[in-house]
């Protein structure tokens, strides 16, 4: 999209410093590589989250299964997330597993 000759005109039709400015760094985010590298691992751990929560909203009662689905959600993003970021997967660890 931004290196569309679209995008340029878009670009050019910008009337104030914000809005150039704007145009300027969703460029830089679209093709940076190391962008898409996070993107990718946020969708990663991401997708166990969104199992479990889909595996929770139903109509029947599951909170005997939510423990055992819990540890094995937990145990996905560990080993998606833990040999790159340790520190990440403690932050998600902690905010799942606090009681409040």
């Amino acid at each position: 999209m931004v290196s569309s000759p679209q995008w340029q005109v878009l670009k050019e039709r910008a009337t104030n410093a914000a809005d150039k400015r704007g145009f300027e760094l969703v460029e830089e985010a679209a093709l940076d590589g190391k962008f898409w590298a996070r993107v990718r691992q946020v969708l990663d751990f991401s997708k166990p989250i969104y199992h479990m929560i889909q595996f929770a909203d139903i109509d029947k009662p599951v909170i005997g299964e939510v423990y055992e689905q819990m540890d094995t959600m937990l145990g996905q993003i560990k080993d998606i997330v833990h040999n790159n970021d340790p520190d990440l997967y403690k932050l998600i660890h902690d905010f799942v597993c606090t009681v409040e």
